[in-house]
């Protein structure tokens, strides 16, 4: 019985978590859009601004999902609560946490790789250039 309430605490956990995914991609599309530019707007401009604010407040909103966890383990008095008394529990919920972070640094540091391509680092490096011979 304990089995089947920690898993549908959990998939309620997941639930809310996608939804605030989603809110965070409406808020971001919206905002890009609305203070955009309509006669020099590009699709794929918009949709790495919209990606690049994302990420941002995804890896944000990490922190305070962290602090939530490791306070809902403990009771008022200081000790564990029932379900998060055995060590296993706490070291499994320690490391899925971990991993959020691990992902969202690694997503970070890919998009911010992949937004910023070779050629625009040579082309800006080419201006600088024109710009210090001009």
């Amino acid at each position: 019985m304990a089995d089947l309430s920690l898993i549908s605490e959990s998939a309620l956990g997941w639930t809310i978590f996608t939804f605030v995914l989603l809110v965070i991609l409406v808020f971001c599309w919206v905002y890009i859009r609305k203070y955009q530019s309509r006669q020099e707007s590009e699709v794929i401009s918009t949709i790495t601004a919209i990606c690049a604010l994302a990420i941002a407040l995804i890896t944000s909103a990490l922190l305070p999902v962290d602090i939530f966890l490791v306070s809902y383990m403990k009771n008022p008095n200081g000790t564990y609560k029932d379900w998060a008394a055995n060590n296993e529990t706490r070291g499994h919920i320690e490391d899925t946490v971990l991993y959020g972070y691990y992902s969202e640094c690694l997503f970070t540091f890919t998009f911010s790789r992949r937004s910023y391509p070779e050629r625009l680092r040579d082309t800006a490096s080419d201006w600088r250039l024109l710009e210090a011979a001009g």
